[in-house]
């Protein structure tokens, strides 16, 4: 059986600072009045996305990417070696505050978790006036100082903070302290894993009634005390043309996202050589493969395996696009040529998460 672009069925996650606005921003169908997380796209065992239609529907993604390991990768994401679908992409909604936390790299989490670290993106799809999230710790706050102050419940002094607004995107790197507060809605792109430290949780209790479990000591092991705050470029890294407006957003070596705004038709070949995401966040068009028509409409996303040839999305709508770029030097060419300076590029979110740059 050949594969096709599939979509997919979300896997929502009650939370207790959950709240409606995933149903009510994408019209989706859902009971419960505090979803926090909708899984829109995922292989981790903590909530497995099965697909909507086609030959595959009720499949889990989980399956299908072990019997067609090699046409999801495509030759250059199949190289690392990646022995489960390596993205997870999520949308999250902060009706009150999430818990202050932190995530391991790839190293302390393989070692203690048994799964990879979480290197992480938010794109900002809407926030209340005067939103704002943790991003990161102040200056000069040691690990001596963070764990004094957590004893002491004094941690908020040390927590910095940045306003947010539709449209902002932050890349968070493993051991970055972070929070969202409360009235953000965002999509969120990471590597597959669950693996998360709480370090603070506003002294509020869990849905069971008693204070949700903290991560203190290995927070304390994982968190980068002298990291630096970069937490928007300065720079858009806007592409125009005739058909499209795209805006790169960040690229590491996990993922890279863009955001593909369509005025009349948008061009993906995968050609056997990598996958791509897709998560519609306005509009209605339509994807044409073999000259098969689908639907796509504000809410979808979409898996396109690497095995996939020749697709054209026509309409007018914005989706995020991920994928796993080669290395650093493609996103560089890629920018490059688009007429961004070396000095620009370096202030692309994630950029210098590769090595030195």
């Amino acid at each position: 059986m050949e594969l096709y672009p599939l979509k997919f069925k979300p896997v929502y996650k009650e939370k207790i600072w959950g709240g409606e606005k995933i149903k009510s921003y994408f019209n989706k169908n859902i009971s419960g009045s505090s979803i926090g997380e909708s899984w829109e796209i995922s292989a981790h065992p903590h909530g497995i996305s099965t697909v909507l239609d086609g030959p595959l529907a009720e499949k889990k993604l989980t399956d299908i990417f072990s019997n067609f390991k090699s046409e999801i990768l495509g030759k250059l994401a199949e190289k690392n070696n990646y022995q489960k679908f390596p993205l997870l992409l999520k949308i999250l909604d902060a009706s009150k505050k999430l818990s202050v936390q932190v995530h391991p790299d790839n190293s302390f989490a393989l070692q203690n978790e048994g799964e990879p670290g979480k290197t992480e993106m938010w794109y900002i799809l809407d926030a209340e006036p005067e939103a704002q999230l943790v991003y990161g710790l102040k200056p000069e706050t040691s690990r001596k100082k963070m764990k004094q102050a957590i004893q002491e419940g004094t941690l908020e002094k040390y927590l910095n903070r940045v306003p947010v607004k539709p449209g902002d995107c932050f890349f968070i790197p493993p051991g970055t302290i972070h929070a969202l507060e409360e009235g953000i809605l965002l999509v969120e792109i990471q590597q597959s894993s669950d693996t998360t430290y709480r370090v603070y949780d506003w002294n509020r209790k869990g849905q069971n009634g008693k204070p949700r479990e903290l991560h203190i000591e290995k927070a304390l092991q994982v968190t980068s005390y002298s990291a630096e705050l970069n937490t928007k470029s300065n720079t858009e890294f806007i592409i125009n043309t005739a058909d499209y407006t795209g805006e790169f957003l960040a690229a590491c070596p996990y993922f890279a996202t863009e955001k593909i705004q369509i005025h009349n038709n948008y061009h993906i070949h995968p050609a056997g050589e990598r996958f791509y995401t897709l998560m519609v966040l306005e509009g209605t068009g339509t994807l044409i493969y073999k000259n098969k028509k689908y639907t796509i409409t504000k809410g979808d996303s979409l898996l396109l395996p690497a095995f996939l040839d020749r697709i054209q999305i026509t309409g007018e709508l914005t989706f995020l696009k991920s994928f796993i770029p080669d290395d650093k030097i493609q996103i560089i060419n890629t920018l490059q040529k688009e007429g961004f300076t070396e000095q620009q590029i370096k202030e692309l979110p994630g950029i210098r998460s590769w090595e030195s740059f």
